[in-house]
């Protein structure tokens, strides 16, 4: 794996390109899932995630339990198990999308670009225990789900590199200041959209839960 990362001075943003090459004269398989974790103070009651949602189902049957508010954030809760949402996203034509996450003031936020032929799959994490145990979401692209190997492999899901073989990987961090910023993510999101309602399932998906 050979990461760069990219900061222009005066803007809000991260540019991450990953490269995962194979040096060995054997074909290897790779699955890849990015945690990509906020918490306090962005992550709060009352933060909300946008995303272009083609379709999302929970991860198993506790995560069911999150589907009616899984854009949503609530109080910390000592002791309850973390809700997994997996997801398929709309992009514009170059498969570019993006996922946001705002606080409850609607005054900062922070969102999450990359490509969609790059990382097809989209995991939402969410843990709302109390904040000295982990009150934190993980907005995670993939080229897999993370589940065991066997099963994203029977889904086609687990990727093959041949000798010498690379894969490029891109993703894009930008922190919104304020509403005004916050406003042009949301738009780009609802652009991305276009338009088509998502579907959400109420229980996990056989193609991306064992």
């Amino acid at each position: 794996l050979r990461s760069t990362y990219r900061l222009r001075a005066g803007q809000q943003r991260l540019a991450i390109e990953d490269e995962v090459s194979n040096p060995s004269s054997e074909p290897a398989e790779l699955e890849l899932l990015y945690h990509i974790n906020f918490g306090p103070p962005l992550l709060a009651p009352g933060t909300r995630v946008e995303a272009a949602i083609q379709r999302l189902a929970p991860r198993d049957r506790h995560s069911a339990q999150d589907v009616a508010s899984w854009q949503d954030y609530g109080p910390p809760q000592p002791g309850s198990r973390e809700f997994a949402h997996f997801a398929a996203l709309r992009g514009d034509a170059s498969g570019r999308t993006r996922v946001l996450l705002t606080a409850a003031d609607g005054q900062q936020g922070v969102s999450l670009q990359f490509n969609l032929h790059q990382l097809p799959c989209f995991t939402l994490w969410k843990s709302q225990l109390a904040p000295d145990d982990g009150y934190v979401t993980g907005l995670e692209p993939g080229i897999n789900f993370p589940n065991v190997r066997d099963f994203e492999n029977s889904r086609g899901r687990v990727a093959t590199l041949e000798p010498g073989q690379s894969r490029r990987f891109t993703m894009t961090l930008e922190v919104h200041p304020d509403a005004v910023s916050v406003g042009q993510a949301r738009e780009d999101v609802i652009q991305l959209r276009r338009g088509a309602a998502p579907i959400i399932e109420r229980q996990p998906h056989a193609d991306w839960s064992p």
